[in-house]
């Protein structure tokens, strides 16, 4: 990344801030890390907290402009036809992971712009490249939409593999069925982590409102 996009993603995520819990969470080499995706700006958040190698699938269209195709390039983008995606994006994903790579991607393929914290239909790309990459799983959830000068909050879980299914011969319900224990991962995950910011919350309620009270007493 040059220095210039590297000014460009500084200043995004000084207009949209972000707290990241559990980086810890992310293991050395290649891991496949699924996050729920509410913003434009989710991919270059995740760009700029982690600083390894990583890749991330983004929508073809949006290389068409000179100025944010360069900046996709530059974060480690990986151009996707939505209505087509190919063996050949599939393929890079996957080398990439096997590489040592981290691949960054929304098992729901597009922004939830409904408003809602449920997640969106995941589609079975992700636990492909997980088996096909042979790679763990680290699931990744992102509290609430990205809005400019408040804090986005992230939080890495606990990383799972389906080595099971390594070197083995995928039969047909076979990616529905590891879909659908991603789902459920990404909802535990979910819920601990919003359980954890109520309750921080709350805790930090509890402090202002004794500390109010002990100043009236003086």
């Amino acid at each position: 990344m040059n220095a210039f996009h590297r000014f460009i993603l500084w200043l995004g995520t000084r207009i949209y801030p972000y707290k990241i819990y559990g980086m810890e969470n992310i293991p050395e080499g290649g891991a496949v890390i699924p996050y729920n995706h509410f913003s434009v700006m989710d991919p270059f958040i995740m760009r700029h907290a982690y600083k390894g190698e990583m890749c991330f699938p983004a929508k073809a269209e949006l290389f068409k402009n000179k100025f944010f195709g360069g900046l996709l390039k530059s974060c480690g983008a990986i151009p996707v036809d939505r209505a087509n995606p190919g063996a050949e994006m599939m393929l890079t994903a996957i080398k990439a992971v096997r590489r040592g790579e981290k691949l960054f991607i929304s098992p729901e393929g597009t922004r939830n712009k409904t408003g809602s914290l449920d997640f969106l239909p995941f589609k079975e790309g992700t636990v492909l490249f997980a088996v096909k990459g042979k790679a763990p799983i680290v699931p990744c959830i992102v509290a609430a939409p990205a809005k400019p000068f408040r804090k986005t909050r992230i939080c890495m879980g606990k990383p799972f593999e389906f080595s099971e299914y390594y070197g083995k011969k995928l039969v047909p319900g076979d990616l529905a069925h590891l879909n659908e224990i991603l789902v459920e991962k990404m909802r535990e995950t979910q819920k601990e982590f919003l359980t954890f910011l109520a309750e921080k919350k709350n805790r930090k309620k509890k402090k202002k409102l004794k500390s109010v009270k002990t100043d009236d007493c003086r």
